[in-house]
């Protein structure tokens, strides 16, 4: 479970192990007031499987008057979260070398959280390469095919980021 205050970087507040239950829960009280996104993230055997992010979490000093909601009522949000995702890739898909694969995303929420998107390619167990950076422009569709020179498995993933910090 992380958390991330307006433009900064997330934070890891939290880790659970997975038992085989279908529901998880997490309680997190901020110590600030700003505008959060909450991420949660899934990983087996320490690599990254995929995530989930709500933006636009805004929290506000405590007012001395009585509250106009009740307290264990969940925070409005002000505006769609950002999310993106693959227009037509599904795992588990098979390519042949020099062969393109369509990376192609759509987004959806407030663009306005994000300013950049990452094509990224891992090779069987290696590191995650950036293999091109696109800015975005408004658009809700962002176009991409990206070429294997070798066999292998392969991993494909979309980051975004604002003023160079990762959001999604």
């Amino acid at each position: 479970y992380l958390t991330r205050k307006d433009d900064g970087e997330f934070v890891v507040q939290t880790t659970q192990r997975l038992t085989g239950s279908l529901a998880y829960e997490y309680g997190w009280s901020p110590t600030e007031s700003g505008t959060y996104a909450l991420r949660i993230t899934a990983k087996k055997s320490g690599s990254y499987v995929t995530h989930v992010v709500v933006g636009g979490v805004n929290v506000e000093e405590a007012q001395t008057e009585a509250p106009t909601r009740a307290p264990t009522e969940a925070p409005t949000l002000t505006h769609d979260p950002f999310s993106m995702k693959f227009t037509l890739l599904s795992p588990g898909g098979n390519y042949n070398v020099g062969y393109m694969i369509d990376m192609s995303v759509e987004l959806s929420g407030d663009l306005s959280d994000a300013d950049e998107i990452q094509y990224l390619t891992r090779k069987d167990d290696g590191e995650f390469v950036v293999q091109t950076t696109q800015r975005l422009t408004g658009s809700l569709a962002y176009e991409y095919g990206w070429s294997p020179t070798e066999s292998g498995t392969y991993a494909l993933r979309i980051t975004a980021k604002k003023s160079g910090s990762y959001v999604t």
